[in-house]
C-alpha cells in the first residue's frame, strides 16, 4: 500500500487557479514532510491510501500555514492522517 498526499494553496492572493489538488505520489510512510511550499501561505492537505484495489476516497482535510521559507517544513494542525 501507499499514499497520495494532496494539497492546495488556500491564502487569499495565492489561490492555485486550477482550484484542482496537487498531488505527490508513491508516500509510503504514514508520516511526511511536505517541502517546496510558498512562505507565509495557507494550504489544505489530505490523504488517498492506493492499494491493488485502487484509491480510497480522500482523508477529512486539515489546513496548515508555512512559516518563512527557509525554516522547518510544514506541519499540520493534526499530527497524523492515517
Amino acid at each position: 500500500m501507499s499514499y497520495i498526499v494532496q494539497y492546495s494553496v488556500q491564502s487569499a492572493g495565492h489561490r492555485d487557479v486550477t482550484g484542482g489538488f496537487r498531488e505527490i505520489r508513491d508516500v509510503i510512510d504514514t508520516e511526511y514532510d511536505v517541502r517546496g511550499l510558498e512562505a507565509f501561505t495557507s494550504y489544505e492537505l489530505r490523504v488517498v491510501s492506493v492499494n491493488s484495489v485502487g484509491r480510497s476516497q480522500p482523508s477529512h482535510s486539515v489546513d496548515a500555514t508555512t512559516s518563512q521559507q527557509g525554516t522547518n517544513p510544514l506541519t499540520p494542525t493534526v499530527a497524523k492522517w492515517v
